[in-house]
């Protein structure tokens, strides 16, 4: 008779891995890129804009913003400044 692997819910294994630094670390900013990807995502599809659109106001290419949408790219405060000013909207960073 096969022995079935124990279950293990996601929540906590989860929690099992937060407590481990490197592990919390690279997640929070995984968390905190895919944060700003949403943003801009948002503020672009409520613009009403393109990937090519917004690429072409922030002088940029339209890989670049994908890459930007999908968190795979460390935007910078020089490149978030263009993208508010292209969608009309004012940027604020805040930590808390």
């Amino acid at each position: 008779m096969k022995k079935h692997p124990k279950m293990v819910s996601f929540d906590a294994e989860f929690e099992r891995e937060m407590k481990d630094p490197k592990f919390r670390t690279m997640y929070e900013e995984e968390r905190y890129r895919l944060e700003v990807a949403l943003a801009i995502v948002a503020l672009r599809k409520k613009g009403k804009l393109s990937q090519i659109a917004l690429a072409k106001r922030i002088g940029s290419s339209q890989s670049a913003v994908a890459r930007m949408e999908a968190g795979n790219a460390n935007v910078t405060v020089d490149t978030l400044g263009r993208i508010a000013i292209a969608l009309g909207v004012k940027m604020k960073v805040t930590f808390a």
